[in-house]
């Protein structure tokens, strides 16, 4: 509490108490002070003012209470309760002090009741303005300070004033009267606080006596001699203490203090040149000093000291170890995500001083513990990777880049809209509350509502439709109602309901209703505790048949749905429908389901309806990518545009594992072909770039390869459907097929065969292994199977069972890869596993004619146009029109 109002109170109490001096004269001595008074409350009534709160805790009795209004003392009562005439329509602020017995102590002051209510406002963290025109002299060994007075949106309570950047005293006028050395000068500046202790940004800074004009840019010496040890902690053996001190810097005006950092980290400020603390026990520790001034100008560091001395005679050139684990997770709400990563701390030969985070690919921030937090715009995707640093700037190698996909925001939405029945001549009330699953602020619009209908807005996020509708407004008005998005008025939903106004006549007694309680209903694709809406059914009185239960929907698929309880007996009137989701065999979009629930008995019926947000499951897209050269990315030289704006532009929100190159050296035995170490580089995930069957440059994390192929044009299509990332997983090899060719070292065949015209299975066992690492890391779902091959097969021997083969490739590949999130039902010989190939070219350009098939060719072509007669699940693009501009002859 500030000095000056603790005298006011003692000044007070004196004169206000004198009639009770007698009878505490006799009181024996409290040792601590009472609690302070809680739960102020008060009202108003024909202008008066009437305050109660809670008898605080004392270890002695307490005796009474100052009462302040506006932040001035007015009154002494000795019980809990207070009442005083106050003007209308005028704002006051109250607040408490208790205290006990002789001699005095006085609690703390009471939370501030600001009465009328009304006037209280909404936000109560508004600083009041900074205090302004500080000016000041010196008499003697005077000082005097003066200002103008601050502003705020309830009351300013004070000002703090401060001497040399160090707290002084607390005045509660624009106003300050202190001793002040002759010829000293002195740096002054004052802060305004409110009753909510909200303090305003410090004023103009001055100085008295004014030396006259000065450089206030200059900095002060850097600190030399630094110099320290360390020694046991006798309080306890996880510690020892570091002892510090150095040579004072110098400054053209004064020095204001040090900054003193440990391992580049601020740990503390002294007045002083010594600084003494805590290190955790046996451990080597880089520290340095940073001088400032009192107008804010600091020196550049010391040199910096190891300790203990001698530590620092490692080998300075090692770097610490790569971060690794680097992990990361998301949350979106009001059009932003909020970024939360963390990774394993790195290693070295001396300690660890930081880590510099990057976001897609640039220098973001310095930080000094293994995690970060970032927010992005919502709707984005984002990579991240981390280097650490040591104490004498050793750098690692930048971390395995994450890349993470921010939720995009979902519209707003009704939950509990329905068709309305009114009656003529009653008043009539439709309360439209949004939900917004992303925690923002929804807005509201009603369309075509009828004539002397109004829109009140609630003040609370909501609006009520209100009405009392006459004879002449007998009939239906159908209504449109739109929540929409504040941060983005194109994310909105509508909804039209029915009005039907009758003349109350007509309508026979209801004996039962439904009603289900307003709130925001998520059902995430794939959860599979899925989402309870609980209902309650309400039944009129002597009402008490029995009572069936079902529920229907819009749009029912995928969804399964169950209740609590599906019949209601005499007494029974709650149950709780509970819905899933099952993860679909495509992604689907954030929407919105409408849900009814229908109560019958044997005569009649009554309804319910709710709305359910739908969340896609939160797991990425993954496509296995088989076939020869087409599949690859086999064009002519040159023709990747990766550059910003190029058709083969970087998309961070598609992946792909980051496999070997197919090359024959690098698949020695047939075991290498399902070894995982050996199918997948360093990163193992990359963002997608041609040619996706060359592995990046480590160091650069880029490729210099120029052919491009189809897959990353197929997933920027596919990006609009989905709402996360699309990982590839590239298993093709050039020249390949079932057929056992000549120079091939691998073929397609799913299972092992006696047939000499065939090869072996190497390659669907390393299309196997990779896909199944990639569910495994990724988390994913495996959302497609793509197949470009046939020419290797166009031979009449190997084309007489091409159709076998390829059916049993597709069977197995669904039977054997591991599950994922869809479950057990998405695996086996028929699984919906969308299987789609693409027809061989029939181009026709200058260098050749392709649209003439020999026959092995046309019984390979034959099999790809009745692959969805042949395939369950399962479809073909004709690239008829394909012209192979890939520099070679045209048909080879």
């Amino acid at each position: 509490m500030p000095s000056s109002r603790l005298s006011k109170f003692i000044f007070t109490l004196i004169t206000c108490l004198c009639l009770l001096a007698t009878s505490f004269a006799s009181l024996h001595a409290a040792g601590m002070a009472p609690d302070a008074p809680t739960n102020l409350t008060g009202a108003i009534e024909d202008g008066i003012a009437t305050l109660t709160w809670d008898i605080p805790q004392d270890d002695d009795s307490i005796q009474g209470y100052n009462i302040y209004i506006n932040d001035q003392y007015v009154t002494t009562v000795l019980t809990n309760e207070y009442s005083t005439p106050i003007q209308a329509d005028a704002r006051y602020t109250f607040d408490v002090v208790a205290f006990d017995e002789v001699p005095r102590r006085f609690s703390s002051s009471s939370e501030v009741l600001t009465l009328p209510e009304a006037q209280v406002p909404d936000d109560l963290t508004i600083p009041p303005s900074t205090p302004t025109g500080l000016t000041g002299d010196v008499s003697g060994t005077t000082v005097t300070l003066r200002w103008e007075p601050s502003t705020d949106d309830e009351a300013v309570q004070g000002y703090n004033v401060y001497r040399d950047n160090q707290y002084l005293t607390t005045v509660q006028e624009p106003m300050y009267t202190g001793d002040n050395d002759v010829g000293v000068s002195h740096s002054w500046y004052v802060v305004a606080f409110d009753i909510r202790r909200n303090f305003s940004s410090r004023s103009a800074r001055i100085v008295l006596p004014d030396p006259g004009p000065v450089d206030t840019t200059i900095a002060p010496s850097v600190p030399e001699a630094l110099a320290g040890d360390v020694s046991a902690d006798e309080g306890g053996a996880d510690t020892d203490i570091v002892t510090l001190s150095w040579q004072a810097s110098t400054d053209d005006q004064a020095v204001a203090g040090y900054n003193i950092y440990q391992n580049r980290q601020y740990i503390a400020t002294r007045s002083t040149t010594q600084y003494v603390g805590e290190v955790e026990a046996g451990s080597s520790n880089n520290f340095q000093v940073v001088a400032f001034d009192f107008d804010g100008n600091f020196s550049s560091s010391s040199d910096a000291l190891t300790l203990p001395v001698g530590s620092g005679e490692v080998d300075p050139g090692v770097p610490p170890s790569v971060p690794d684990g680097l992990t990361g997770n998301t949350a979106t709400a009001n059009g932003q995500t909020q970024v939360s990563l963390a990774w394993a701390p790195s290693s070295g030969p001396v300690n660890v001083a930081g880590y510099n985070v990057y976001r897609n690919g640039q220098y973001l921030a310095t930080v000094f513990t293994n995690a970060f937090n970032d927010t992005v715009a919502s709707g984005t995707a984002f990579s991240y990777s981390v280097v650490a640093f040591d104490e004498f700037d050793n750098f690692s190698s930048r971390s395995a880049p994450l890349s993470l996909l921010g939720g995009s925001d979902q519209p707003p939405f009704f939950s509990d809209l329905d068709d309305q029945l009114l009656t003529v001549g009653e008043a009539w009330e439709l309360i439209l509350r949004p939900v917004d699953l992303d925690g923002g602020a929804a807005g509201i619009l009603v369309d075509s509502q009828p004539t002397g209908a109004q829109l009140v807005d609630n003040g609370d996020g909501s609006r009520s439709l209100q009405w009392t509708p006459t004879a002449a407004d007998i009939g239906t008005y159908e209504i449109t109602v739109t929540a929409f998005d504040l941060d983005d008025a194109d994310l909105r939903t509508s909804q039209t309901i029915t009005l039907t106004v009758s003349d109350g006549d007509t309508p026979a007694d209801v004996q039962f209703s439904l009603t289900i309680p307003q709130a925001a209903y998520n059902l995430q694709e794939g959860n599979a505790a899925g989402v309870d809406i609980p209902f309650t059914l309400n039944r009129n009185v002597a009402f008490d048949s029995r009572i069936a239960l079902t529920v229907s929907a819009d749009d029912e698929t995928g969804i399964s749905s169950v209740f609590s309880l599906d019949t209601f007996n005499t007494t029974e009137i709650q149950s709780t429908l509970n819905l899933q989701l099952a993860i679909g065999v495509l992604p689907i979009q954030a929407q919105q389901r409408r849900f009814t629930i229908t109560a019958s008995d044997d005569t009649s019926s009554a309804s319910a309806r709710v709305t359910v947000a739908i969340t896609p499951v939160p797991r990425d897209d993954v496509y296995l990518l088989l076939g020869q050269s087409n599949m690859v990315g086999a064009s002519e030289a040159g023709a990747k545009q990766a550059g910003p704006g190029g058709l083969d532009e970087l998309d961070l929100r598609i992946r792909q594992a980051n496999v070997q190159a197919n090359e024959d050296e690098f698949y020695p035995t047939a075991e290498s072909f399902s070894d995982v170490g050996i199918n997948f580089s360093e990163p193992a995930y990359v963002t997608a770039e041609d040619p996706l069957h060359n592995p990046v440059n480590a160091s650069t994390l880029s490729k210099e390869g120029t052919r491009i192929g189809m897959p990353i044009s197929f997933a920027k299509s596919a990006l609009p459907a989905t709402t996360r990332n699309i990982v590839l997983v590239p298993a093709a090899w050039g020249g390949t097929g079932f057929c056992n060719n000549e120079g091939s070292i691998a073929h397609w065949n799913a299972l092992p065969t006696d047939n000499p015209a065939l090869g072996n299975t190497l390659l669907f066992d390393r299309a196997l292994t990779r896909i199944n690492q990639a569910l495994l890391d990724t988390g994913g779902i495996l959302r497609g199977i793509l197949w470009h091959q046939g020419e290797a097969d166009a031979e009449d021997e190997c084309a007489a069972v091409y159709e076998q083969n390829l059916t049993t490739l597709v069977s197995e590949l669904r039977t054997r890869i591991d599950e994922d999130a869809r479950g057990s039902d998405a695996r086996g010989p028929s699984a919906n596993i969308p299987f789609v190939l693409g027809t061989m070219s029939k181009g026709v350009d200058e260098r050749g004619d392709l649209s003439e098939f020999v026959h092995g060719k046309l019984i390979v072509d034959g099999v790809h146009r009745n692959i969805a007669n042949l395939v369950p699940n399962s479809d073909v693009v004709l690239n008829d029109d394909l012209v192979p501009a890939n520099g070679f002859a045209c048909g080879e």
